[in-house]
């Protein structure tokens, strides 16, 4: 899999709390568009049928929509979003996704829209 961002890499400086415990952990500065975007090309299908949940462990400074999008392959592109509410900024939170109604659906690329529509 490809990470494509403006800004993403590992970081070792990020608070890793009870919550969060994973030994990687990756940062993504968004940037002032409303629809810079973190990707993850498989360059392949993705294999939805067996591996359809996404689960994202998120530190956000700001309330706003994260989007989830799969995209890239032969089936229409869809999205989901997550509201991150005021009473989740500044701590770990765990948002779940649900792509199960995609199992039979070709895409190649997950993608994660942070503050989508508000260009800041």
């Amino acid at each position: 899999m490809v990470l494509a961002s403006k800004t993403s890499r590992p970081s070792t400086t990020l608070s890793r709390k009870a919550y969060n415990t994973s030994a990687k952990v990756g940062q993504y500065t968004d940037g002032a568009g409303a629809w810079d975007a973190l990707v993850i090309d498989n360059g392949t299908a993705l294999p939805l049928a067996e591996r359809n949940q996404i689960q994202v462990k998120l530190y956000s400074t700001i309330a706003g929509v994260f989007k989830f999008k799969l995209e890239g392959g032969t089936s229409a592109a869809i999205e989901k979003d997550y509201m991150v509410t005021e009473d989740e900024l500044n701590q770990w939170i765990q948002i779940s996704m649900d792509f199960s109604d995609q199992a039979n659906a070709n895409q190649q690329r997950i993608v994660f829209f942070l503050n989508a529509w508000c260009g800041r």
